[in-house]
C-alpha cells in the first residue's frame, strides 16, 4: 500500500521506478486516455437508454472488454505509440466517439442476431462466444 511507502521520496522512486524507466510509462497515456474514452462514452450511453435490460444494455454492461478490445483494434497502433505531447493532434475526441459508436452497434447487432436467448452476462464469460462478438464488431 501506498500509505506503508517510505517518506520523503517521489513516489515514483518510492514505488521502485527509476528514471531510465519512465519512458516506458509514456507510449502508455494514449491507450489510457483511448480506454477511459471508450468506456466513458459506455456509461453516457447507458444513461440515454430508456430500458435497463436487453442487448443494447447488456452490451455496455457486460461487453464493455470487448467494445474496448474493439475500438483499439481499430485504432492505429503508430498513433497509440505517440508522445504525450504529440496525442492531441493525432487522436480527436469525435474520431474515437465514431469508432466506439460503430463498434457499440456492431455489438448490439451480433447478440441480436447470433445470440437473441443468451443471458449476456453468461455469454461474454465464454471466450468462444465473446471472440465470435468481437469478430463482428471489428468488421
Amino acid at each position: 500500500d501506498l500509505h506503508l511507502l517510505p517518506r520523503g521520496k517521489p513516489a515514483s522512486l518510492r514505488l521502485g521506478f527509476r528514471h531510465k524507466h519512465l519512458h516506458s510509462v509514456r507510449g502508455q497515456y494514449a491507450p489510457m486516455v483511448c480506454l477511459r474514452k471508450s468506456w466513458g462514452g459506455g456509461e453516457a450511453k447507458k444513461q440515454e437508454l430508456s430500458r435497463k435490460s436487453g442487448p443494447s444494455w447488456g452490451a455496455l454492461v457486460h461487453g464493455n472488454r470487448i467494445l474496448a478490445s474493439a475500438v483499439f483494434r481499430r485504432l492505429d497502433a503508430a498513433k497509440l505509440s505517440q508522445p504525450i505531447s504529440a496525442f492531441a493532434a493525432a487522436f480527436k475526441p469525435s474520431d474515437i466517439d465514431a469508432i466506439c459508436e460503430a463498434a457499440y452497434g456492431k455489438i448490439v447487432a451480433a447478440i441480436q442476431m447470433h445470440y437473441a436467448g443468451k443471458f449476456l452476462a453468461v455469454l461474454f464469460k465464454n471466450p468462444t462466444m465473446s471472440k465470435h462478438v468481437f469478430d463482428l464488431a471489428i468488421t
